[in-house]
Order: C-alpha cells, then structure tokens, then sequence
C-alpha cells in the first residue's frame, strides 16, 4: 500500500493561487494538523452557520452546506460552486433573503408570528428558523449597563457575580439594558478602561485612544462575556460567566448531560429554597424518594428498593434528605409553568442531546435532591398576627382540609422548612415543581407557591404581584400569605456552584450570601438562616 504524503501533493497552478479574503473568506495562519494529516490550508466562515470550515477545493464547502443548511443548495448557480467565493457569495445573498423574510414574519408590527408558525411559511426546518432569527439579533450590539455588581470572583478568564432577586439574566432585546449579561459587560469595559488608564502615561492624546477604544467596544460584543449557564429573573445567587473564549465550551460542557459533560464531569449546583408544607416521609428515616404517581400526585418511598435504587437516590439516603425523581414537562393550563408527568413511552430512534426539531414539550427526566435544614412548626396567618395583623387568619388545619383529599395526609402539621436542593438536572422551573410536587412548595412562588397549595389561591403569571396572587383587596388568603411572608418573588437563592477548571482541572467553588429578603422571611417564619452558611 503506497502511503502519500501530504507535503509532496502536486502544487495548485498560478490561476488557483489564493485570493486576499474577501465575502466571509479568510486565510488561517494555523490550521491544525489533524489525525489523517489534515495540512494548512484556506479557512471560509460559513455565511449560514458562522462555522469556520476548510476551502482548499470548493467541494469541501458544498459538503458543509448539504449539511449546514440544505435548503440553499439548489439556489446557488451550479458554475458557481467551481469557485470557493463565489459559492460562498451565493450563499450570502441566499441567507440575505432567507433573513428579510424570517424578520417581516416574526417582527411584523401587529401581527407578529410564533418561530414555528415561520417555519411553516417558509417551509423550513424550525432549527433553521431559529438560527437565521438568532443571527439577525446577534447583529444588534448589546447595551452596556452602568449599574453595579456584587463580585464574587474575577480574573482574567472568569467573572462569577450575585446575581440580585427580580433582574433578567439577559436583555428581552439587545438593544435594551437592565439585565445581568449588560452589567456584566458594562463592568468588564469599566476594568478594561482603567487597565488602559494606569499603563498608559497621561497625555493629550490617551483621551484620543479612549474615545477610540469605546467607539470600537460599544459597536461589538467581542469583549462580552460568554453566559453558559442561567438563572430564572427572581432567582438570585451565583452565577458564572467567562472571559476567555477558549474555556466557553469547557465549561459549558459542564451544564449539559451526562454524555457531554465529559470529560469534565457535571457542574454542582446548590440552592437554598425557604418552603412551607410537609417534609415527605421517610425523610428522616434514611431518606425518601418522591416519584410521579397517578395525576401528579406524589408517592413517597421511605426506603427505596436497594436492588434497583438509581445511584442519584442512593446519594441522598442519610437523614434529613429527599430525592424528588420525576418528568418535568408542560402545565395543562399555563403556558409559563411547568408540572410532572408519567415518563414518556420510549423512542427507540432517540440520540443524546436530543435533535434540534424535537418536541420540546414532551416530558423529560428530573432529579433533585433535597437536604431539609431546619423546620419549624408553621400556623398560617400567625405571622400577620405577631406583627400586628388581623386575628382571623386560616389555621394550618383549615388550610390543610381545602387544599387535600387525604385525610390522613391532613392530619400533618405544616412546618416551615430551609432546604437545600440539588438538581442533577436542568430542567426549567425543576427545583419549584419538585419541591411543590414533594408538598414542600416554595414561599412566595406565584406558580407554585403555599399560597396556591395549601390556601387555594389561583396561580398567578404577573410576577411579584400581590394582588394578582392574593385576588386583590383584604382577603383571608392576603391576610394569611402576604406582609411579611410575601417576598413578590420565589424565595429561592442559588448558594453554591461548583466547576472543574478545563485547563487546569482544578475545583473551583463559588459562594454567594443568602440575599436579605429571605433572611427577614426566615426570621419570620422563626426558621434558622445560620445553618444554611455551615
């Protein structure tokens, strides 16, 4: 068998000689050499998916468009593809009228249309829809916010803040600020700023290079920092982002499933969450498992099966703890929430990480385990009571006997409990549903709260108002579960986030302070905050 090297290949004649960049084309100063002798060559930024692909022979880029983005294949004259840029400029001008189509349907003033609504005017795969609307949002610059941020640690790859309760985690539009990503941004360009300060000596002309300098920022995100993690808007607590763009997928790895977290391992995630129900049984008795059970009602198992016990159970077996294993998928009436559901039936045909058309509405597997830090006994409507409230507040066991059929599941006392919970999932609204779904809601939750489970209150979608979650006016249920109980947003705090470094491999551990809205609540409900800092 002959073996060729790739250093003796005949050279490309004088006509094939590579052009200046031109169109999305570039030249690559180093192009790996890969595991079949893969050489330096030309490099070519897909116009569609921004991917840099190799262009040394034009089939190289036909290939990467059969698969990128199919649909444009046959609207790209066929002596174009002889030539790498002018394929590439066929492309563009393709995507160009792809985008003009995909903004005058989602964006039409007073009439938009849903993502998937476009697609099936288009007749194009939602995926596609989806990146070619990312892309023309990705082109608006994002807004720098001024205001300040609670550093818990930064350096020159990694910037981890406390988040604050009730601040978007990034803007509903680019174009807008007040939210964490735009702080955070706004920060980095303020450091940025005074580094230059301090190594350039003062003279007339640094205040030339700054205004140069926040022309050139303020027109790109270059200098943003990568989010590769999220927090609900009235979820506070620690949140990473990185600086350097060569760790983003290292440590975002670490966020997703257990097949792609490798070889990493999965990201640590604890939470404080301040609730009010019932500890389910067996917690401290070695440990419970809370499964789906019927419609949605929970199934506590106090001992589990030791023969067929799945290892994220296992862990959770000491005392005071509970796992909460059960499909997290849509509510049957509100669009925003969340609830559990039966597994579904297995699809045989199923990959990791799912495929980008798939039903996002189909249930998926959850688990949370739950750590109850402290309890005590809790009679609703005694805190409006102790602070000068109305006397006629509902009892516990009044509360009990509207919100339950099972009577013997009445007769328990509600208890005010801190918990800490992990998930080993990401599911949205995981933590809230599980410990709702456990009879632990979580205080002040306007989806899923105590007031909704045990005081018969109707869900609310506006967040943080109370007369929306309280029905309005003076009631029992306001009288009961607001003042001081009422925090106008779940009391839930992301505490701990624990990552490997992708580089150096190193644990790192990232703390941040339970904010001071649900220490007050703890106080109030006469539960200790001390423990959650042991």
């Amino acid at each position: 068998v002959a073996h060729t090297s790739a250093h003796s290949s005949t050279p490309p004649p004088a006509d094939a000689a590579v052009r200046p960049p031109s169109s999305g084309e570039r030249e690559a100063s180093a192009m790996p050499r890969g595991p079949r002798g893969a050489t330096r060559g030309p490099t070519l930024e897909c116009p569609a998916c921004a991917q840099t692909i190799k262009a040394r022979h034009p089939d190289q880029f036909r290939q990467h468009v059969g698969k990128c983005c199919p649909d444009v294949v046959e609207h790209v004259p066929r002596d174009a593809w002889g030539d790498v840029a002018s394929a590439a400029a066929a492309v563009a001008s393709r995507e160009a009228v792809l985008l003009r189509t995909a903004k005058g349907l989602a964006y039409a003033e007073g009439n938009r249309m849903p993502v998937a609504e476009v697609a099936k005017t288009m007749r194009l795969p939602l995926h596609r829809v989806k990146g070619i609307l990312r892309k023309a949002s990705k082109a608006i610059p994002l807004v720098a916010d001024d205001a300040p941020l609670e550093i818990v640690f930064e350096d020159e790859e990694l910037l981890v803040v406390n988040k604050p309760p009730n601040l978007r985690f990034h803007p509903t539009h680019r174009f807008e600020g007040n939210s964490l990503l735009s702080r955070c941004l706004g920060h980095v360009r303020r450091r940025s700023r005074e580094k230059k300060n301090q190594s350039v000596d003062s003279s007339t002309n640094d205040d030339l290079v700054c205004d140069r300098d926040d022309k050139i920022s303020s027109d790109s995100d270059s200098d943003a920092p990568r989010i590769v993690h999220r927090l609900d808007m009235d979820t506070s607590g620690v949140c990473l982002f990185v600086k350097d763009p060569a760790l983003v997928d290292g440590f975002a790895r670490q966020f997703r499933g257990e097949q792609e977290c490798a070889p990493f391992g999965r990201a640590r995630k604890e939470y404080l969450a301040l609730c009010v129900g019932r500890v389910p049984r067996g917690a401290g008795e070695g440990g419970a498992v809370v499964r789906f059970e019927g419609d949605g009602d929970l199934r506590d198992d106090a001992a589990g099966d030791a023969s067929g016990t799945p290892p994220a159970e296992k862990a959770s077996k000491a005392r005071g703890t509970f796992t909460v294993n059960a499909h997290v998928g849509a509510h049957g009436s509100i669009p925003e929430a969340r609830w559990v559901h039966p597994p579904p039936p297995p699809d045989p045909h199923a990959k990791v990480g799912g495929h980008p058309d798939m039903d996002a509405s189909l249930p998926k597997h959850a688990v949370t385990v739950c750590a109850v830090l402290s309890t005590t006994g809790f009679e609703a409507g005694r805190a409006a009571r102790k602070h000068g409230g109305d006397e006629k507040g509902t009892s516990g066991d009044d509360a009990n006997r509207e919100s339950t059929s099972d009577e013997s599941d009445t007769n328990r006392r509600l208890v005010a409990a801190l918990v800490r919970a992990q998930p080993l999932t990401g599911r949205t609204h995981q933590i809230r549903v599980h410990l709702a779904h456990a009879s632990l809601p979580i205080l002040s939750d306007p989806l899923y709260g105590p007031h909704v489970r045990w005081g018969g209150a109707a869900p609310a979608e506006n967040r943080g108002d109370a007369d929306a979650a309280f029905g309005g006016g003076e009631t029992e249920i306001k009288r009961a579960w607001g003042g001081e109980l009422w925090l106008g947003r779940q009391a839930l705090h992301a505490q701990r986030l624990t990552v490997t470094h992708p580089r150096t491999l190193e644990k790192l551990v990232f703390d941040a302070p339970m904010p001071e809205d649900m220490r007050r609540a703890c106080e109030v409900l006469g539960v200790d905050p001390r423990v959650a800092d042991a």
